[in-house]
């Protein structure tokens, strides 16, 4: 019975209530908040995945730094390496000419 009350009571609202000017105002203002929340939040997750972005970048970009340390490195002592041979070579080479040297 309660029930039935009830939704008399609310159709008989529904067909002869008139919002005042404040209520609809205030609705207004409440859906206004509500799109502004809702634009945010979408704001807030493509900020938040271009982010997630940056940092997998990032990641990868350390992990090429590093990479190309290693291979500086490894071509520096190739370099040297080289370059000693190089200098054994031509001492030698020097030796051989000294002792072969006749005044």
């Amino acid at each position: 019975m309660h029930s039935m009350q009830r939704q008399h009571v609310l159709a008989y609202l529904e067909a002869n209530y008139t919002p005042s000017k404040q209520a609809v105002t205030y609705r207004l203002h409440a859906d206004m908040v509500s799109s502004v929340f809702r634009q945010k939040q979408k704001e807030l997750h493509a900020a938040e995945r271009s982010l997630a972005d940056l940092r997998l970048r990032y990641e990868r970009m350390k992990m090429k730094v590093m990479h190309l340390r290693e291979e500086v490195e490894n071509a520096e002592k190739a370099r040297l390496n080289y370059s000693l041979n190089l200098d054994e070579a031509d001492w030698m080479r020097r030796q051989e000419e000294l002792s072969t040297f006749t005044p």
